[in-house]
């Protein structure tokens, strides 16, 4: 996935790390480990200070940009984490996974909000609308 200004790009991986490169020069930025198991996904935020990464560690942790460095681990999940999006403003951040929810965090915190359940398979995907409001 592509940094908002498309200077950084981040990939997620098997080998229990998420990767930024740098875009012109091909160059690694930062090597992003702490995850237990396999890499699934990972989002930037809007302004793009910070990083999410989910993983099948039934995790979600949140990395500062600048540094490299985690700044908080989200739990909650049941089963491996897929997918994670933040909300246009930051404030947020969707998670989804193989127990069938979505699952929404305040950044700050770190603290869950809601969970959304009703499906009856794996959550593959999630995003906020532009406006944030859905």
């Amino acid at each position: 996935v592509f940094s908002p200004d498309g200077k950084l790009i981040a990939s997620a991986s098997w080998d229990k790390t998420a990767r930024i490169w740098n875009v012109s020069t091909g160059q690694l930025v930062h090597v992003l480990k702490g995850h237990s198991d396999s890499v699934s996904a990972c989002a930037f935020s809007a302004d793009g200070k910070l990083i999410a990464s989910a993983s099948w560690d039934k995790k979600l942790r949140i990395w500062d940009m600048a540094t490299g460095r985690q700044i908080g681990v989200l739990q909650g999940h049941f089963d491996c984490v897929c997918c994670c999006a933040f909300s246009p403003d930051s404030k947020l951040i969707a998670s989804g996974g193989h127990d069938n929810t979505v699952r929404i965090w305040d950044t700050a915190t770190a603290q869950q909000i809601h969970v959304f359940e009703g499906h009856s398979g794996w959550i593959d995907s999630c995003v906020f609308s532009p406006d944030g409001k859905l």
